[in-house]
């Protein structure tokens, strides 16, 4: 694994766990270093989701992401409240926001993950530095 800092122009490397879970809790436990929508990442992302949930429920249509179709739906636990458009025609995320409760600047998390390439060849080198 690593991370760079480029204002200070450092690289710092370790050993990199044997799945994504263990290396996103490891970057955490160790440098805490968090990636906002780490639930989406693990191996499991509906039993992260899941646990804890105090709220959801379906918003309806949009077509405001990209001018996908997508369904809209809302999901709160008692640290994050959470929108996520997913796609109609093919039901992955489009676009996710998150309010954390505890942050004092209220500041809004966004991802739009695009150009899905699910189950595709991954070169040996691609994670190389």
């Amino acid at each position: 694994m690593m991370a760079y800092a480029p204002a200070e122009n450092l690289v710092a490397v370790a050993d990199a766990p044997a799945t994504i879970d263990a290396a996103l809790k490891t970057a955490y436990d160790t440098a805490a270093i968090y990636y906002p929508f780490t639930d989406l990442l693990v191996t499991d992302p509906y039993a992260a989701l899941a646990d804890g949930a105090m709220l959801a429920f379906y918003v309806g249509p949009s077509g405001v992401v990209g001018g996908t179709k997508t369904d809209t739906v809302v999901w709160a636990n008692d640290d994050v409240f959470l929108q996520i458009w997913i796609g109609v025609d093919d039901n992955l995320p489009r676009r996710l926001r998150a309010i954390f409760r505890t942050d004092p600047l209220e500041l809004r998390h966004e991802m739009e993950p695009s150009n899905w390439q699910l189950d595709g060849p991954i070169a040996r080198d691609t994670f190389a530095s």
